[in-house]
């Protein structure tokens, strides 16, 4: 699964990006999430039995046109991203214990506001394939 996002952050925590979930206590979250006053966050979120762990790379606060890519290999997800003029980058090489290679997995793209509205993400190139997808930014 890949996308590419551009998105206009207002206030701390706005966040866009793509989620895997088996259940409620088993999902996963790649996204970059802005902090105003410092670099952002580009990361990812991995919950099996309902507990989470995030790992992060500090990115430029300038950086709002990005792109992500989930790969999935039986339980096993590779978490990447692309910047513009950049290679791909692993995020994350994760499983989520529910996943059995033959489980219904829910997918997409998300985003969220946490503190107030007024975030906007547009997503574009939404590929969700059974091979690896390739991605270029304009």
């Amino acid at each position: 699964m890949s996308v590419e996002v551009s998105m206009m952050p207002i206030h701390q925590y706005d966040q866009a990006g793509l989620m895997v979930r088996l259940s409620r206590d088993c999902w996963l979250k790649t996204s970059l999430e802005d902090e105003p006053d410092t670099d952002s966050r580009l990361g990812c979120v991995v919950t099996n039995r309902g507990y989470s762990d995030w790992s992060t790379q500090d990115v430029p606060s300038t950086l709002t046109d990005f792109a992500l890519r989930l790969i999935r290999r039986r339980a096993d997800y590779l978490v990447e991203a692309h910047a513009p003029g950049k290679t791909w980058t692993q995020l994350r090489l994760a499983q989520l214990d529910e996943d059995n290679r033959f489980a219904a997995v829910q997918c997409g793209v998300y985003s969220c506001s946490p503190k107030q509205a007024g975030f906007t993400a547009t997503f574009r190139n939404f590929l969700l394939a059974e091979h690896e997808p390739g991605i270029s930014l304009r």
